[in-house]
């Protein structure tokens, strides 16, 4: 993978407001994104302290770095939120992805993200401002942070592990053939020796980290997958972990670290478990697609439910400094939730023995939508707009969020879209103006990426800001 001038990321649109951070620095804001606000409700039934919207799109990943928030979304942006205002606000947005952000992770005072677009993007947290991107040739899931300077890994929908090396023009080494499903969770051993894979083949794997990766255990830990996974040091003083695991099978599991013997199964959930995250209170915190939140003692005791949520819950991240609960959805929204002092959840508001019923708010998972279409979505990036089938052009709409207008597009197929107006969109597919605005915009970056990929590859600085 390389990058080239035409590949780097504008965060910023042709139309929005100037706006500064608290910090006095300029920051460009569309106008849609300013309406990116808090609802407080004064009468809060469903037992969230805050619900912050902004993403069109369901929420997939989130992370938590001192007082501010990252969000990513299928909307194709991340949101940057201030979790020191009160109540918080986006304080900025990142753009430039072509398909779904599937995740995010902190580098130093950059941030990267991996996107169902097979791009690898950097950001530089201090000046807003894009780095460069990285086109790869796979679906990217998960990332985790290298053990040597400059070294990123990245989880693919093919089942490789792909390193990259952020010194060298930003481009990739040679791509590790890890699973035989697509690799959702990655993460760096406490000795910082080996790296651990989690895969929809349902195998947790352990390699030890040099010239290549080379496998020294795995364990089947879920059927019929693994979905996502965290470390936990329980005892600061003890150099024993807990790995804990969420799968396909709506189970979540404890492994002793290192060992991966299985410690306990926590059974509670009714649909695929997405994310898991310990509070510092030591409990275990459990979202999945029956749109539940559940909060698990760390010998597996269910503790009870958060439910606010109306559809798939992706992603949890905690903030201790906050002392907050974060839930992102695939009802668009990010909801917030009170830790107390000894840092447990205080937010109770579902009789844990209860069920919840999510059968008419339930969306597809994004994932089951990715892995069973993953080789054809790669192959449609790499298309002209005028080479899709019928079929492709669907799968394409769906890549973008559009997926639910599929119907005026019957019969319809790449070539019937090219050299479109916005105007002729609104009356030849008989959609509303906001969607063929946002239509326009994808179609303009689908024609374009062939002249991205002809691009020659260039030295990228430490710190490279867009021209205006």
């Amino acid at each position: 993978m390389g990058c080239g001038a035409s590949e780097l990321l504008d965060h910023t649109t042709n139309s929005g407001s100037e706006n500064t951070d608290a910090e006095g620095r300029s920051l460009h804001v569309p106008d849609r994104i300013r309406r990116a606000s808090v609802d407080l409700s004064e009468d809060i039934t469903d037992g969230s302290v805050e619900t912050l919207t902004g993403h069109f799109d369901r929420v997939l990943s989130m992370i938590c770095i001192g007082s501010r928030l990252l969000s990513s979304s299928q909307d194709r942006t991340i949101f940057e939120w201030d979790l020191g205002a009160d109540p918080h606000h986006c304080h900025n947005v990142y753009r430039g992805h072509k398909g779904p952000v599937m995740c995010v992770m902190q580098y130093g005072s950059y941030f990267i993200a991996g996107g169902a677009d097979m791009i690898v993007s950097a950001w530089n947290q201090k000046n807003c401002t894009g780095i460069c991107t990285m086109d790869g040739s796979q679906m990217v899931y998960s990332l985790c942070k290298g053990f040597k300077e400059h070294q990123v890994f990245a989880g693919c929908s093919d089942g490789t592990i792909q390193e990259i090396d952020m010194d060298r023009k930003w481009t990739e080494g040679q791509p590790v053939k890890a699973h035989t499903g697509s690799v959702h969770a990655l993460l760096q051993s406490p000795d910082k020796k080996k790296l651990i894979s989690a895969s929809k083949d349902g195998y947790i794997k352990e390699f030890e980290v040099g010239k290549k990766l080379k496998e020294v255990n795995k364990v089947l830990a879920h059927e019929p997958g693994v979905s996502c996974m965290v470390l936990h040091q329980q005892d600061p003083f003890k150099q024993e972990y807990i790995l804990i695991t969420g799968g396909y099978g709506a189970k979540v599991k404890c492994w002793s670290y290192p060992g991966l013997k299985e410690l306990c199964c926590m059974e509670g959930h009714t649909g695929t478990v997405y994310d898991v995250a310990v509070t510092p209170g030591n409990e275990v915190v459990s979202c999945s697609a029956d749109g539940t939140v559940k909060r698990w003692s760390i010998d597996g005791q269910l503790l009870g439910m958060l439910v606010g949520h109306t559809s798939t819950v992706h992603c949890v991240a905690v903030s201790p400094q906050n002392k907050k609960l974060y839930t992102g959805s695939a009802d668009n929204s990010i909801k917030s939730w009170n830790l107390d002092d000894q840092g447990k959840v205080v937010t109770e508001v579902h009789d844990p023995s209860k069920s919840l019923d999510m059968s008419a708010n339930r969306r597809t998972s994004i994932f089951s939508e990715l892995d069973v279409t993953g080789e054809a979505m790669a192959a449609i990036v790499r298309k002209d707009l005028k080479e899709l089938s019928p079929e492709e052009l669907q799968m394409w709409l769906s890549m973008i969020g559009l997926g639910e207008v599929g119907d005026n597009f019957a019969g319809a197929q790449g070539a019937d879209l090219h050299g479109l107006r916005e105007d002729d969109i609104v009356q030849k597919f008989k959609l509303p103006k906001p969607i063929a605005t946002k239509l326009k915009e994808d179609l303009d970056t689908f024609t374009g990426k062939k002249e991205v990929r002809k691009s020659k590859i260039m030295q990228v600085p430490q710190q490279r800001q867009f021209a205006e």
